[in-house]
């Protein structure tokens, strides 16, 4: 009796597991996020613009969610990171300007770097979010 009662418990288990959620808000619409980098300086490089859930990651490609990269990158510059998750995203960017950064790049001092200071939220709801910002940090902290 108790098999019996243990087995029709564990198949209970079983077939409500089986039901899955019902929460797909990751997979029904597709999320971006789109912006201007904006870039007063002179000089010329590659550029590459990451979304992260963190808000101050320590290069742009650290646990990046996605990203783009420019070769001879123009400014303004309008990105546009699709295929993102339902959640907070902080956007940064990274301007090489030697354009001789290994994958995945971390500053160095010749580089200039920009980040959101605020996040956004992409869900269901609200697929498309916007931020914009400037490459403003000469050196991007970085003493070599």
């Amino acid at each position: 009796m108790l098999r019996l009662a243990s087995a029709l418990i564990l198949i209970s288990a079983l077939a409500l597991s089986a039901c899955g959620s019902d929460d797909d808000s990751d997979t029904t619409i597709t999320k971006s996020l789109s912006g201007t980098v904006t870039y007063t300086g002179s000089l010329a490089g590659t550029l590459m613009v990451a979304a992260s859930t963190l808000a101050m990651p320590q290069c742009p490609a650290d646990t990046p969610e996605q990203y783009v990269t420019v070769l001879n990158a123009t400014f303004p510059y309008t990105y546009t990171l699709t295929g993102l998750k339902g959640g907070d995203y902080y956007v940064s960017a990274l301007f090489d300007v030697q354009a001789d950064l290994p994958f995945p790049p971390c500053p160095r001092a010749d580089d200039v770097c920009g980040r959101s200071t605020t996040f956004v939220t992409v869900s269901d709801t609200a697929p498309n979010g916007t931020l914009n910002f400037d490459l403003n940090v000469p050196g991007c902290g970085v003493s070599e």
